[in-house]
């Protein structure tokens, strides 16, 4: 049974509260706010001392080390700032889906499961995706990149080696735990704005597969009139009047929210098409160079491909939302239109039109994001390692 519901209407079960759960400490709670600025500052600290060795001992450390371990912390740092600084208009996409978005249900019980059966599948992807990061912890406490010190039975947890003397208690074992926790916060920095983008964009997903749906059945209950009654009925025509109204508020709002995570992620956005570029290009140049390194630095290589994945991710969502927010216009051209009068097919031309440039996803204003970029992004890596190779061939 579909049902048209009046925007004040409430999700009424959020399927990722759990997962809102997680984020809001995270810049949502004003009392955690000094505790997560604190956070931020130590891992700048460490950002920022990270740089000065590697500034100071730049002969002494690998090229690879360098180019796979740098970029990453960055990111993290810039996730983690950004995130703090759009806390207001996170929140606003927050209390968005709790306040304005359609429950579930309007779509009718068929809609209902498959849109739960969706955000199950999402949630244990979330699932599997923080405890694969939980796992390379405690995989990277075992297998490390740094010989053990004399006397010690655990490695260091850091990717490059330190120039000083690591055996000397306690000094070792504050360094033990103060690395630790940077590599926690290094991996959860990078899953907040994460799982914000993921948690907004899936929400907005929905919205527009329930938005379709009441789309395509403007005229439920009256199916068993007859094309001319319908025509002349002015009960029918006032309730398709209603329900077109509805649908084209409840379009403005997701399109207003669609626009809003476009801005927040915008710049978050172009920074990971740089950082990602950069960072295959150079790792792809060293390795077709040496490939017995591919063994050498599996663990490191593994941040390279985390990064990597994280872009996916990004990509695959970002063309998902462009799709269904264009595909609303299908949705209104498969209504029985022709039976509308002119002040109902008017009000569904605007619906239509509002929807034909759909939701886009863009780096930084210069670049969309969508599955296409990926093949772009390969093709330019590829161009970019050969044409190292060759101006190292020629000197």
């Amino acid at each position: 049974m579909v049902h048209f519901p009046s925007q004040k209407r409430p999700l009424k079960d959020d399927p990722f509260q759990y997962l809102r759960r997680c984020l809001e400490p995270w810049g949502q709670k004003p009392s955690l706010l000094p505790l997560c600025l604190l956070i931020l500052l130590i891992k700048i600290f460490f950002f920022t001392a990270r740089t000065v060795f590697i500034l100071k001992w730049m002969k002494e450390i690998d090229v690879l080390e360098i180019s796979v371990t740098w970029p990453v912390p960055l990111l993290v740092v810039i996730k983690m700032c950004y995130t703090l600084y759009q806390r207001d208009k996170i929140g606003f996409l927050f209390r968005s889906v709790t306040e304005k978005f359609w429950d579930l249900g309007v779509g009718g019980p068929g809609l209902e499961k498959e849109l739960e059966k969706r955000f199950k599948l999402i949630n244990r992807f979330l699932f599997g995706h923080v405890s694969l990061g939980v796992f390379y912890v405690g995989l990277y406490a075992f297998f490390a990149d740094v010989p053990i010190p004399k006397g010690r039975t655990r490695w260091l947890p850091v990717l490059a080696s330190m120039p000083f003397d690591q055996d000397q208690s306690p000094q070792y074992e504050i360094l033990y735990v103060l690395m630790y926790w940077n590599l926690v916060v290094s991996i959860l920095g990078h899953g907040v704005f994460d799982m914000v983008f993921i948690y907004s964009s899936q929400h907005l997903v929905g919205q527009f597969i329930l938005l379709k749906a009441l789309l395509r059945k403007l005229d439920y209950g009256f199916e068993g009139l007859e094309i001319v009654a319908k025509a002349r009925s002015r009960q029918f025509q006032k309730e398709i009047r209603k329900r077109i109204a509805i649908c084209v508020q409840h379009h403005n709002l997701l399109l207003a929210y669609g626009n809003e995570l476009k801005k927040i992620a915008s710049m978050i956005f172009g920074v990971h098409v740089l950082s990602t570029s950069l960072t295959l290009i150079l790792v792809g140049y060293i390795l077709s160079k040496n490939l017995e390194k591919i063994l050498q630095y599996s663990m490191l290589l593994s941040g390279v491909v985390s990064e990597a994945l994280q872009f996916i991710i990004f990509a695959v969502q970002s063309g998902e939302i462009y799709h269904k927010s264009v595909s609303v216009a299908q949705a209104a051209y498969q209504s029985n239109w022709y039976v509308f009068n002119a002040k109902a097919k008017r009000d569904l031309t605007l619906l239509i039109l509002n929807s034909q440039k759909g939701i886009s996803m863009y780096g930084a204003g210069l670049v969309t994001i969508n599955n296409e970029i990926l093949v772009s992004m390969i093709q330019k890596i590829f161009s970019s390692i050969t044409l190292l190779r060759s101006l190292g061939e020629q000197k």
